[in-house]
């Protein structure tokens, strides 16, 4: 992997981040649903995600009663 873009940018990772984690490496299929990143690459990713998507709702953040 060269590069993770959400929209029209770029995430700033470093070198190695596919590398990093569990040694499970990185998988993207793209005829399936199955995405396996590394928390280097996935925490930044969903991060970003979640501020580029109008009225998007977080549900790790919903404080139920």
């Amino acid at each position: 992997m060269t590069a993770v873009q959400v929209g029209q940018t770029f995430l700033s990772l470093s070198t190695d981040a596919s590398a990093q984690g569990d040694g499970k490496g990185t998988i993207i299929d793209s005829g399936t649903t199955l995405a396996y990143l590394p928390e280097g690459i996935y925490d930044p990713l969903v991060s970003k995600v979640y501020k580029s998507v109008v009225n998007i709702i977080n549900i790790q953040e919903v404080k139920y009663l």
